[in-house]
Parts: C-alpha cells; sequence; structure tokens
C-alpha cells in the first residue's frame, strides 16, 4: 500500500524513535511472574497493575491506565520487545508510516530481534502483536505535542481509551478493499498521531535489547530527561513516582528498595549509561516514602544524546526541520480523520473533495456537534432522516457559515 503522507525522515541507524507518551508511562508488567494471579486480582479489584495517578500543576488528578487483554492477559517483557522492534523497523523505513503499515512476516520480527526463526518463536510474536491489539490504554495525559494539550476521545472528556493497532492477517481484506499478501498494522489514533508529529524520542535499540527488563525501563525513563538537562547535571526522580512509571510496587524499607532497584542500576553504571546513581533522604509527609533517586548521565548517555543532536541538526539541514513537518502532517492526519467520520455516518463516499473543504474549514469542536448531533439523528430520528443524513450535515454546515460570514468556496443548495 501507499503512504497517504509521503515525507521523508531519519536515514537508517542502530536507533529507534520511540513514540514519548509510550516512554513515559509504564505499558507492560516487568517481570513474568503471577501473570494469572495478577490478572484475578485486578478483575476482583476492578484496578490495574499498570496505572499511574499524576497530580498535574493545577492541582487536578489525572491517570494513566493500562488494561490487560481479557483473552491473553496483560502485557509483559516480551510484547515490549516485540513493540520497540516494531517501531525499530518503522524507523528504518521512514517516519511517519502509513496508517495501515506493512510489517511483512513473522520471520522479519524474529530476524530483527535476534531469534532464532522457528516455529515457537513465530507463535510467541503472533500472540504479542495480537495481545497486543487487545490492551487498552486508558489516558488522560496522553500530550499531543503540536496542539500543546492532552488527547481527549470526546468533547468534554479528559481523555479516553484507545489500543495502539490492528492486526491483518493475510488473506484478510485491507481497509482499501484489497486483501493482504502480508501481515499489515494498522494504527490507531491517538497513538499514529503521535508518530506522525515526530513526537518520538530516540533509543539505542541494540543497546536496550541487551538489557534486562527493569533495566530497560530505566533506560527508557531517564534517557527521555537526560536529553532535557540543562540547568543540571542530574535527573531526579522521586521513589513512589518512580515506582509507578516502572511499574514496580513500593517497598516500605529503604534497604529494601534499595536491593531491588540498585540491580538495574549496577548494569547501567557498568554499562556507563549512569556516572553515578546517589539515594537521598527528604522531609516527607508520614504516608509517603521520604526518598528521591538523583541519575547522573555516563558516557554511553552523553554520547547518544551528542549523536541524537547531530543528526537532527543534519534534517534541518536538508530542510526538514521536525517543527515544520509537524504541523503540515497533524493537518492530514486531521483531515483524513474527521472526512473518514463524515462518511462512515453518512455513507456518502462521493462528496470527498466536499468534505475536504469543510474540515479545512471548520473547528474541531464544531465538526464534533455536527458528527454527534448526526449520530443522534440517526439513532432517534425516523427513517425519512435516517436516509438523509449527507443533507441534514450540509444544512448545519451552511447555517454555521450564514451565521460566521465563512465563505468555504462551496455553492450550497438553496
Amino acid at each position: 500500500m501507499e503512504r497517504k503522507i509521503n515525507e521523508p525522515c531519519v536515514f537508517k541507524t542502530g536507533f529507534t524513535l520511540a513514540e514519548v507518551n509510550l516512554i513515559k508511562y509504564p505499558f507492560n508488567l516487568l517481570s513474568n511472574n503471577r501473570l494469572d494471579k495478577l490478572l484475578e486480582e485486578a478483575a476482583r479489584k476492578k484496578k490495574s497493575h499498570i496505572a499511574c495517578e499524576l497530580i498535574m500543576p493545577d492541582g487536578t488528578k489525572r491517570v494513566w491506565r493500562v488494561n490487560p487483554s481479557i483473552e491473553l492477559g496483560y502485557t509483559r517483557p516480551f510484547d515490549k520487545k516485540v513493540f520497540m522492534t516494531i517501531l525499530k523497523l518503522v524507523t528504518d523505513e521512514g517516519l511517519p508510516p502509513p496508517v495501515v503499515w506493512e510489517l511483512g512476516s513473522l520471520r522479519r520480527v524474529c530476524q530483527t530481534m535476534g531469534l532464532e526463526d522457528c516455529g515457537r518463536n513465530k507463535r510467541l510474536v503472533k500472540e504479542s502483536l495480537i495481545r497486543i491489539s487487545q490492551t487498552a490504554i486508558y489516558a488522560e495525559v496522553f500530550y499531543l505535542k503540536e496542539r500543546g494539550e492532552f488527547w481527549r476521545e470526546k468533547p468534554g472528556s479528559l481523555g479516553g481509551s484507545f489500543t495502539l493497532w490492528n492486526v491483518i492477517w493475510r488473506g484478510e481484506k485491507l481497509p482499501n478493499g484489497e486483501i493482504a499478501d502480508s501481515i499489515y498494522l494498522a494504527f490507531n489514533i491517538p497513538f499514529i498521531w503521535s508518530l506522525q508529529a515526530y513526537y518520538v524520542c530516540p533509543l539505542d535499540y541494540e543497546y536496550w535489547l541487551s538489557l534486562p527488563p527493569l533495566a530497560q525501563r530505566l533506560y527508557e525513563l531517564t534517557g527521555r530527561r537526560f536529553y532535557g538537562l540543562t540547568l543540571s547535571e542530574y535527573a531526579r526522580y522521586d521513589y513512589e513516582e518512580l515506582c509507578q512509571l516502572l511499574p514496580l510496587q513500593p517497598q516500605k524499607y529503604l534497604s529494601d528498595a534499595k536491593r531491588i532497584l540498585d540491580r538495574a542500576h549496577d548494569i547501567l553504571k557498568s554499562t556507563g549509561w549512569f556516572s553515578k546513581v546517589q539515594w537521598v533522604i527528604k522531609k516527607a509527609p508520614k504516608n509517603k516514602r521520604p526518598w528521591e533517586i538523583l541519575y547522573y548521565p555516563g558516557p554511553r548517555a552523553k554520547e547518544e544524546i551528542a549523536q541524537a543532536k547531530e543528526r537532527l541538526a543534519k534534517l534541518r539541514q536538508l530542510g526538514l526541520s521536525p517543527v515544520d513537518i509537524e504541523t503540515e502532517l497533524m493537518e492530514k492526519a486531521r483531515i483524513e480523520y474527521f472526512v473518514d467520520e463524515i462518511e462512515k455516518i453518512t455513507g456518502d463516499t462521493h462528496s470527498k473533495a466536499t468534505y475536504i473543504k469543510i474540515v479545512k474549514a471548520l473547528p474541531d469542536d464544531v465538526l464534533w456537534r455536527f458528527l454527534s448531533e448526526l449520530k443522534a439523528d440517526y439513532l432517534h430520528g425516523p427513517l425519512t432522516v435516517r436516509e438523509s443524513l449527507a443533507a441534514i450535515f450540509m444544512d448545519k454546515v451552511k447555517r454555521y457559515c450564514q451565521e460566521h460570514g465563512l465563505d468555504i468556496g462551496i455553492k450550497f443548495k438553496t
């Protein structure tokens, strides 16, 4: 399939460009132990084991929660490896990916991960692709960089639920009606919006792959903060905040907290990612653990950041500034999304050019309101209303343009 958005991006390197929200917040458990018991406990308590509660600057509380697949359970370390491998393959082909992206084969994933090309490993990869497709994220903190705001599933909401992708297997029908001759992934909103907007962070894929799960996660989290270090020589984490982001169960005693985390700290120090890790006792309320951890970047971290900045400078020299590209890409994605919604609700697939003009001209909140009203008309209106949703939509647009004195280049029926 051809890309709907065809822009050049980075060249092939050992790096993968990982989506920032999926780096900042947890996506998988860090252990394969007690998975069945954890799933039973989550169902009983109606509470996910992969969740963050964040207090925003205005004092409001926002949530990030990963809800496991009913069929296949929680995402686990192997699933994260498959997820990062998908991003590596997307990076190698060039961001942004098309909404429907050709993965190819299970063999390709195994080979990229350094796994033996055998039936067992292919089954594991296939199960992982399915598990990820069935894992729902409920997020009130999924940040859309180009808009400077958090994603909302619908107007008035704090966030919403989404999955990262749908899998289209060989022999199944693609969105354009063709039959897939290999495996495709259909990336979902808002995940695809982030990739299209270059809201990504470079990670050394081979280095990441060589680390155990807890060290992988610390590499992801601290790497993102190291990129932003300017006035400080270290990245600071509150212990309880860090436990949510990893995720780990917070320990009651400092000795236990150190025992668990210092294993990963030692690996990252020995490989040059950290130069030093410092535990600090601070003042804190009685119900909160009074510990902070200071992470100092090592030679590997400094070199990785320098290389990333050099690549960014080359992109700008080529006239491919991500800041300039983001706006264009997001507008294309926005138009495509709203036009698809209008066509689905009205059943009219012959007026695309007209709908594109409307979407370009009208604000998002107005479009959302019109679409919501159309859905209500369809559900509750008489049959005659249901048969003329396209006409009702055009009438709404006409009235809006008249009220606001807009000329959007369309001749409305009188």
